[in-house]
């Protein structure tokens, strides 16, 4: 027996749904609520070109590609997650694989706590250049 099509509508309502607000629940929690507005806005307009956006973040931070392509692919970062991530590697002088690393173990905690133990402070030069980055994206 086939269940009603008015059911089955509603199951991919609901799946359709859910697959929309999961997009909206990016939450940056840097501590800085300037940071994180402009990297949730980072990733709604940088979602739709991911190609053009690790070419672009490449030659800006003057990494290989394929280190800018292994944050979405094994660290299943955002692409506001993946410019952060470099953006704090070029302006520490931290190893991208260590500030991935910091941010994908406390990834609930948010960039402020992962900002907190690489010992950048928001008042400090290397936060205001992140920030920096962040916005001329």
């Amino acid at each position: 027996m086939q269940p009603p099509r008015y059911f089955l509508l509603a199951i991919f309502c609901l799946f359709i749904s859910h697959l929309a607000y999961a997009e909206n629940t990016y939450q940056p929690k840097s501590g800085d609520a300037e940071l994180d507005a402009a990297l949730i806005q980072l990733n709604e307009k940088r979602i739709k070109n991911k190609a053009g956006f690790i070419t672009e973040l490449a030659e800006e931070f003057q990494v290989p590609e394929y280190r800018v392509s292994v944050l979405f692919s094994q660290y299943k970062f955002t692409p506001a997650d993946v410019l952060i991530t470099l953006s704090i590697a070029d302006s520490s002088g931290q190893p991208v694989a260590n500030v991935a690393r910091s941010y994908f173990d406390n990834k609930a905690q948010g960039w402020g706590h992962a900002l907190y133990l690489m010992k950048i402070s928001k008042h400090s030069a290397t936060f205001k250049q992140i920030k920096a980055d962040v916005k001329s994206f």
